[in-house]
């Protein structure tokens, strides 16, 4: 019985196979958290994480395995009172991870309209203090402008740039 071995990698091919890995790497989106919790009258800071991990094949003809990032995330809080607690958020094109929570005793709904003021997802919803409502929405890169669609809550505005 004659036992088959695969052949070596070369020094060359180990460099050339590296540095592919490297540059498909560099192609890849990391993730992004946006958070806000400043007054009304400043913008949200913004939080950047990258999580891609990337496990390099071997030389016995391994694939190469690249976990994909999770989404940014965008917090945004209603209230206290009629208002959202930023005035500009900033976040990054691709999925984005959105959670409104409410911070006030008054029902208040969050929309993001595009430049031609049209509702780029469904409204997101919160009935009560301390309620949560979450989405994946896909953003394209531009300005948004963030509203609530409560009658009577027209002062609460805020704009979204997507980069």
């Amino acid at each position: 019985m004659k036992i088959r071995t695969l052949p070596r990698m070369s020094v060359s091919n180990m460099f050339v196979a590296g540095a592919a890995i490297v540059a498909l790497s560099a192609c890849s989106s990391s993730g992004s958290t946006v958070s806000s919790s400043a007054p009304a009258s400043t913008d949200a800071a913004v939080t950047t994480t990258g999580s891609s991990d990337t496990t390099p094949g071997s030389s016995t003809g391994e694939a190469t395995t690249t976990t994909a990032a999770a989404p940014a995330t965008l917090q945004i809080f209603s209230g206290p009172g009629i208002k959202f607690d930023a005035a500009n958020y900033t976040t990054a094109a691709g999925v984005v991870h959105v959670v409104f929570e409410n911070r006030d005793s008054q029902r208040h709904t969050l929309a993001f309209l595009d430049a031609d003021g049209k509702s780029v997802a469904k409204d997101l919803e919160v009935v009560k203090s301390g309620s949560t409502d979450e989405a994946d929405i896909t953003f394209v890169a531009g300005t948004y402008k963030v509203i609530c669609t409560v009658p009577g809550h027209n002062a609460m505005k805020a704009t979204l740039t997507v980069k």
